[in-house]
């Protein structure tokens, strides 16, 4: 039983690229200055993080099955964007070890998109967003980088 569709079904669902290329911090065509972590405590993009992340949390469920099963997981996502907060690919970077959850997380941002647009001083063409999703019996958090050895939820 195959829980994550294929690239192309993805796709159509929610109109990413469907790129086979794994995308990394590291990779060469992203230029330094326009992939961050999600950050919603300061900086020139914290309005706009504030408003990818509620309209994230707002669409972003915890799969029943595996609530009923008890599974947890944590999985990172890149999330790229243009100027204008539409969604133009989102990429599983660490998966949570559960088609399940994985899944949830990844159609979550598409049915969240468009986010609206980014801050006009916002100097690149196009964003990308490392964000980590965590499901655990007690809720389910979106955040990005640690912080003093803990972190941040909102």
């Amino acid at each position: 039983m195959q829980l994550m569709p294929d690239r192309d079904i993805l796709k159509q669902i929610g109109g990413g690229t469907g790129s086979d290329t794994n995308r990394t911090k590291e990779r060469d065509d992203i230029e330094i200055g326009d992939t961050v972590w999600l950050n919603l405590e300061q900086g020139l993009l914290v309005s706009f993080f504030r408003r990818f992340h509620d309209k994230i949390e707002g669409v972003w469920n915890y799969p029943q099955e595996a609530l009923a099963d008890e599974v947890e997981g944590k999985l990172e996502l890149l999330i790229i964007i243009d100027k204008k907060g539409e969604l133009l690919d989102v990429d599983l970077v660490r998966s949570s070890g559960s088609d399940l959850l994985d899944f949830e997380a990844i159609q979550a941002v598409y049915r969240a998109a468009p986010f609206g647009p980014l801050s006009s001083y916002y100097p690149h063409e196009k964003l990308k967003i490392h964000a980590t999703f965590q499901y655990t019996i007690s809720g389910k958090f979106i955040y990005g980088k640690k912080r003093n050895n803990r972190y941040r939820r909102w």
